[in-house]
């Protein structure tokens, strides 16, 4: 008897995610937890002097938009969501990759801290926002882009 391709694809996704769940959920949030303590570090005491970049043709061409940080915000779930879908013989390839681009942004961040002009925008008026941009204070600009 031949089984719906559906429902096969799901109990495969449902197997990935149940499998080390708790090993993964953690190391997820242990590397997060890590990378934005060392990111945020960085940020507030620069070692070397904070090049300003110019706004970009692109940075011109869109004005803001405060829906943008729906997208945004839903980074926290597709960061999350890669290393649950993984089995135990592919995180260390993952966590590999992921290490080596998250050491050379911290390097970067590091020997060159970039910030962009701060846009007159009343922030107060987009309290979502303003709460990302107390944050991020400065924000490194590269290579976050």
């Amino acid at each position: 008897m031949k089984q719906n391709p559906r429902s096969d694809w799901l109990q495969q996704v449902a197997s990935r995610i149940k499998s080390h769940w708790l090993l993964k959920g953690i190391g997820t949030t242990g590397a997060i937890t890590a990378f934005m303590v060392a990111y945020f570090t960085l940020l507030r005491h620069p070692q070397f002097s904070v090049t300003m970049i110019p706004p970009t043709t692109l940075d011109r061409l869109i004005a803001f938009q405060p829906a943008a940080i729906v997208p945004y915000a839903s980074l926290w779930l597709y960061i999350s969501l890669v290393p649950a879908l993984l089995l135990r013989r592919e995180c260390a390839a993952y966590l590999g990759a992921a290490s080596v681009l998250g050491v050379v942004g911290l390097g970067i961040f590091l020997l060159w801290p970039t910030a962009v002009p701060q846009p007159d925008i009343n922030w107060s008026l987009y309290p979502s926002v303003s709460f990302l941009k107390s944050l991020d204070a400065a924000g490194n600009a590269c290579p976050s882009m």
